[in-house]
């Protein structure tokens, strides 16, 4: 943290212009960020939901042929 406002304390003392963009823009970046990991967090939560449903029916498929099948 301590580099972060060094950083910034240093770019605000040799290009203040810049330094303001760039005031400008990070709380932006972080919004996106946070939208971007909501998103993603819907859509392992889903996936993970679809793997498990296809494992349940690949398990009483097994059970099934094995019942079907048995063992010599």
């Amino acid at each position: 943290m301590a580099r972060f406002f060094a950083g910034f304390a240093v770019g605000f003392s040799s290009v203040w212009q810049l330094t303001l963009v760039t005031l400008a823009v990070v709380p932006l970046i972080a919004l996106a960020g946070g939208a971007y990991a909501v998103v993603m967090i819907g859509i392992t939560s889903k996936s993970q939901k679809a793997y498990s449903n296809a494992g349940e029916i690949a398990e009483e498929v097994k059970i099934a042929i094995g019942e079907l099948i048995p063992n010599s």
